[in-house]
């Protein structure tokens, strides 16, 4: 069984990918239908791989406010680097980089 840790580093993980495959960021009540709790959220602000912006809507005619989060460059390094630990291969840094650049 994987230990408290491992659990939090793939939670993390996933949740650094499923930024990523949102150019526009998600909204943190859709991350917290994906099942990632608030204090992951935070968590991954406060390392700086993803921001918070709190942004207003207007939802039946009323203004509502969101947080919406975005995948940072750091958190795209991350997921480079945590891809290829999984593959059992590790990237210069500036490779890394530059796979983060072709990604977007």
């Amino acid at each position: 069984m994987p230990s408290r840790a491992e659990q939090e580093r793939t939670q993390q993980r996933r949740a650094l990918r499923l930024l990523a495959d949102a150019p526009e960021g998600m909204t943190e009540a859709l991350m917290m239908a994906h099942g990632f709790n608030s204090e992951l959220l935070v968590d991954l602000c406060i390392a700086g791989l993803a921001i918070a912006k709190v942004e207003r809507m207007i939802a039946g005619g009323r203004t509502v406010e969101v947080v919406r989060l975005k995948i940072t460059e750091a958190g795209q390094q991350e997921l480079t680097a945590s891809r290829g630990k999984a593959l059992g291969i590790t990237l210069p840094l500036t490779l890394q980089m530059t796979a983060n650049d072709v990604i977007e």
